[in-house]
């Protein structure tokens, strides 16, 4: 993720590689600015050669729809 503006991670609920660069996004609209994903037929770096385990998956993906569900009730409502 490349940003303009810097926000706090939010790890006091995310910790680990599951949903972190989704509620960051979320972050970032909740602060009324703008989340593009640009254009690209190569990409621009890469993240990480490594899988991650599917361990904490659940746990990381029932905090994001605690932290995020009015949000996402807003997104399904335009």
């Amino acid at each position: 993720m490349a940003t303009q503006y810097d926000l706090p991670w939010r790890t006091d609920i995310f910790m680990g590689w599951h949903f972190y660069d989704l509620s960051q996004a979320y972050e970032f609209r909740r602060h009324y600015w703008q989340v593009v994903v640009l254009p690209q037929s190569e990409p621009l770096c890469v993240h990480n050669n490594e899988r991650p385990g599917k361990d904490g998956f659940e746990e990381a993906r029932l905090a994001f729809l605690r932290e995020c569900r009015k949000d996402l009730a807003a997104d399904a409502g335009r």
